[in-house]
């Protein structure tokens, strides 16, 4: 599911929880982003369909991943079952990470933040990254992706030199 969140630009958790079957068609997805109201749509990469076939085979009911136990759910309980699972799968991220000794702290939020710097990592331009998180304001972007590491900044540098025809 982490990597879901990755290959569909980042979707936050409690999103992911909510979809159903009425958001796929065509190899599409489409939903409403919870906390900002914004539409999404976009094509879902074979690796998001890859993922999604092995989840809807362990799904009892309309959603596509097996976690929301009915479709009766309030959106408190809704919101509730996502901070339980959430306060499960973040330890065990963190296990994950202390057993291949990579020592960086990771949660399912990362995933997000992950997919922004990637794309900025490609130089997409920060408007679209904004509008692939479903960002209302662009300032939301601009905290996530605050600076570039250092080396990146020497390589974008040495680049810059290396092709210029005036040195």
């Amino acid at each position: 599911m982490y990597l879901f969140s990755f290959y569909c630009r980042g979707m936050n958790f409690i999103d992911l929880l909510k979809l159903n079957n009425s958001n796929l068609y065509d190899d599409r997805l489409s939903y409403l982003r919870t906390k900002t109201g914004v539409h999404l749509n976009f094509k879902l990469r074979d690796h998001s369909l890859k993922i999604l076939e092995v989840y809807t085979q362990k799904s009892m009911n309309a959603y596509l991943f097996p976690l929301l136990l009915t479709e009766e759910m309030t959106t408190k309980q809704i919101t509730y079952r996502s901070h339980k699972l959430l306060g499960q799968i973040n330890p065990a991220l963190k296990q994950m990470m202390e057993v291949l000794k990579i020592s960086k702290h990771i949660t399912f939020y990362t995933a997000r933040h992950t997919f922004a710097t990637f794309l900025k990592f490609e130089t997409t331009p920060i408007d679209a990254i904004s509008e692939m998180l479903g960002h209302t304001e662009i300032r939301t972007t601009q905290a996530y992706l605050n600076k570039l590491p250092n080396k990146k900044l020497d390589k974008i540098i040495d680049d810059v030199f290396e092709n210029s025809k005036y040195f």
